[in-house]
């Protein structure tokens, strides 16, 4: 780990003599300094602060597939929770697990009460809500073609008018396989869950 103070990195600025990038790296070059940057594989996940084991204790690994398969498909999605941090970390988390792919069309983590009306938009959303706004707006979703809404709390997806949201078989087993271990985090939160199978994806 490498710590500069922002003196240090003024003036490695002020006199910068070369930078180069590779793959793998980013070398920045002064008389004084030489710093390499690593940057991650493309096939390794970056490492971020984020609540995993939260999301796990909320939905079972069936609906994560199914979340994230309408997320890869470019879907309308909307999650709901009683807290908006439950939301906003809920979206920062399936947002990272598309790495290295990148969600490119709108993200509105809370959804402000005066764009209510962005559900009805003819192009893929990620958004959050919470509760309250969601059940005082239920009508306005109702004509909205290829939405997923995501009951955070309640572990529920619903689906409206929906089109094919779902992972190829083998991709969606093998997601299964991979996230398994964390069913328990679901199982302990959820004494009454039924017992997931891969069948069931």
């Amino acid at each position: 780990e490498c710590r500069l103070s922002m003196e240090e990195v003024r003036t490695c600025g002020g006199r910068l003599k070369s930078a180069s990038m590779s793959p793998s790296s980013i070398l920045i070059q002064s008389p004084s300094l030489e710093l390499t940057i690593q940057l991650p594989k493309v096939n390794e996940p970056l490492l971020c602060d984020l609540d995993y084991v939260s999301l796990f204790s909320l939905l079972d690994p069936i609906a994560v597939i199914q979340t994230l398969s309408a997320i890869v498909g470019e879907a309308k999605l909307i999650f709901v929770a009683d807290s908006y941090s439950t939301v906003t970390n809920a979206i920062s988390v399936f947002l990272s697990l598309l790495y290295p792919m990148e969600w490119p069309h709108v993200l509105i983590p809370v959804l402000p009460r005066n764009l209510l009306s962005i559900f009805e938009a003819p192009v893929p959303y990620l958004v959050g809500v919470s509760r309250i706004e969601y059940e005082q707006n239920p009508a306005t979703l109702l004509d909205v073609e290829d939405l997923l809404i995501v009951d955070l709390d309640n572990n529920k997806l619903e689906q409206i008018r929906p089109r094919h949201l779902f992972l190829p078989p083998r991709t969606a087993v093998r997601l299964f396989r991979a996230i398994k271990q964390f069913a328990n985090y679901y199982e302990t939160t959820h004494p009454d869950a039924e017992p997931q199978t891969e069948n069931s994806v």
